[in-house]
């Protein structure tokens, strides 16, 4: 069986114990987690030796790096910031992705229902136990 990765994107404090449940179950699970942020000194200080885990530098802000990452995941998890849902889901949309994230549905993640629906994924907004709780968790 080949190993299912799950992408990641976004690893600011909101992330950490959603990455770690991930690691935890990741060998059980023969999956690789695949983490991008921008601040890449960071997750390689957090998560570099860790197993089952590959880190992406996402400094760069290069479209191709993001859209090849996308195509190879099993299932995305953007913990960007909700204005990129958009853009993210557009990369999941071309590549028949799943696409997980704690934001409220907008209305540019509204538009894509019917193209999502078409093509049998599914896009899970509001993941998160109450926005608001979370963000206050994490301080």
């Amino acid at each position: 069986m080949d190993k299912r990765q799950v992408l990641v994107l976004g690893a600011g404090k909101s992330s950490h114990h959603l990455i770690q449940y991930l690691i935890d179950g990741s060998e059980r699970l023969h999956t690789t987690i695949c983490i991008g942020d921008l601040n890449f000194e960071s997750i390689s200080n957090r998560y570099g030796e860790v197993p089952n885990v590959r880190l992406i530098d996402m400094s760069s802000h290069d479209e191709a790096l993001l859209d090849r990452e996308i195509s190879q995941a099993t299932i995305v998890i953007s913990m960007l910031p909700a204005f990129l849902h958009a853009r993210v889901a557009t990369y999941c949309l071309n590549h028949s992705k799943n696409l997980l994230t704690p934001s409220y549905v907008s209305d540019e993640m509204k538009a894509m229902s019917a193209e999502v629906e078409s093509k049998g994924i599914l896009f899970l907004n509001e993941l998160g136990f109450d926005p608001g709780i979370d963000h206050m968790s994490t301080m």
